[in-house]
Parts: structure tokens; C-alpha cells; sequence
């Protein structure tokens, strides 16, 4: 691609890691290499990147579900590298808990961050803000009225709250199979300009500007493993597995 850019997704960063969670060790270490190797710039400023003369490859760096360790050991580091980031908020859980992780048991209880902290943080100007829908819920399952409200109402909500325009959303879960033509022009129509999924990948165009792909980095990824993934030399094999695992739920539903 003529502007690679490659999108990161964390989650959440403390001393207690599960499925979602590396350790501040860790997180530290991959954003001093990434800080080093590769330019860093802000999630809305891709579409002008996409067609900017510089061809080099460009980073972004996301947090889903604006989790309360942003604060104690993501912003930091960032502040430490002065490098820029955007958080994704389920506004319907500002303050309160991650209470759609329970059913899965795939992650510890944390807190969401307040009001008062996303509003401290959006004073930063190093940290911006999007919508993660109100009630972080697959917008594919939703019937189209719910799916407006979920898009429409979680980015007024953030717009009151931070004095800002809102206008990037990220896709709660966002597999392969959770987003569709229909959730983007439901995105374009609510007033977003970007989206973002958890379809594995860093080949994003402007063509899928309200579906880019994203990378996860894992807490026991060696330098060279990142370097690898952002570079988009595992973008193949998790396209397959994505796949895979999207014809497993097909599968299942009839």
C-alpha cells in the first residue's frame, strides 16, 4: 500500500493480566519501540495520511472501554513519549464497571473511567475521544432503531460531557461478521467520519474509512514479534482464522 498505516488496540493495563490486560511492564516496553521505530500520529488525522507524500508507515495507538488503569499506567507512559491516543467509551458505563465481560469470564472486573477523569484527560489535548456505542453492544444483533440510538445517543452524550465534536467510533467486539455496510452508513448518517473495528489487519484504505482494521499486541510478544505484526506480516494468517471462526458462528446459527 502506498500509506500503510496500522492501527493498535489495547484495552486495558495493569498488574493483573487476563485476555484483555498486559502489565505496565510490558506496555512500557512496547511503547518505547514503537516510539522509536515508527511515526505515531492520531487516529483522526488517517484519511489525511492516507494520501499524504510521506509513504512511510504510520501508527495509531486505541484503548477500547476507557478502563480507569488508563489513567494510573497508560497515560504516563504516553506523556512520557508524547505520543497521542484515542480512547473508545460505552458511555452508558462512565463510572461504573465492566459489566458485559462477566458473562464471558474472560476478564477481570474493572472500573470505567469517570466523568471527571475523561473530561481531565480530554483537557491533555494528547488524548481524544470516541464512541464505543452506549451499552458495548454487537451493533450487528440490533434492530435498526436501536442501532441508531446506540450510535446517535453515545456521541451526543460524549459531546456534552467533553465540550467536543465526536467523530470516530469504535465497534464493541468487531469481529468479522459484527459490522456491514449497513452499520457503516448507519455510522456516516449519525455523524462519524471514522470507525474502527477488531477485524484483524493493517491494510486500510479510505474505502473502508467506518471499518478499519486493527492489530492487538500480547503480553509476551518479543520485539521482533511487533515489529512483524505492525509491519502486517501476520495480517494473512489471522485473516484465516478470522474466517474460520465466522464460518464456525454461521455454522452454529443454522
Amino acid at each position: 500500500m502506498r500509506n500503510p498505516i496500522t492501527i493498535i488496540m489495547y484495552h486495558s493495563v495493569n498488574n493483573l493480566p487476563d485476555l484483555c490486560t498486559i502489565t505496565p511492564t510490558t506496555f512500557y516496553r512496547q511503547i518505547e519501540f514503537v516510539h522509536r521505530h515508527f511515526s505515531i500520529i492520531r487516529l483522526k488525522d488517517v484519511k489525511e495520511a492516507m494520501t499524504d507524500q510521506d509513504s512511510s508507515r504510520k501508527v495509531v495507538i486505541t484503548f477500547d472501554d476507557a478502563f480507569s488503569d488508563f489513567n494510573d499506567f497508560v497515560f504516563p507512559t504516553l506523556e512520557e513519549f508524547k505520543m497521542p491516543s484515542t480512547v473508545f467509551v460505552p458511555t452508558g458505563f462512565i463510572g461504573k464497571f465492566n459489566d458485559w465481560d462477566f458473562p464471558f469470564d474472560k476478564c477481570h472486573k474493572k472500573s470505567v473511567m469517570n466523568a471527571f477523569q475523561l473530561k481531565e484527560l480530554n483537557e491533555t489535548k494528547l488524548v481524544d475521544f470516541g464512541s464505543h456505542s452506549v451499552d458495548h453492544m454487537k451493533m450487528s444483533n440490533l434492530p435498526l432503531k436501536e442501532m441508531r440510538r446506540q450510535a446517535s445517543v453515545s456521541k451526543s452524550t460524549l459531546e456534552d460531557l467533553l465540550s467536543t465534536s465526536v467523530t470516530m467510533f469504535a465497534y464493541p467486539y468487531g469481529r468479522l461478521g459484527e459490522f456491514s455496510t449497513l452499520t457503516s452508513q448507519i455510522l456516516s448518517e449519525s455523524g462519524y467520519e471514522i470507525g474502527v473495528t477488531n477485524h484483524w489487519g493493517t491494510r486500510n484504505s479510505q474505502r473502508d474509512i467506518l471499518c478499519l482494521r486493527r492489530i492487538s499486541l500480547r503480553e509476551k510478544d518479543s520485539r521482533r514479534t511487533i515489529r512483524a505484526k505492525i509491519e502486517g506480516l501476520y495480517d494473512g494468517i489471522a485473516l484465516l482464522k478470522a474466517r474460520m471462526m465466522f464460518g464456525l458462528r454461521s455454522l452454529k446459527r443454522t
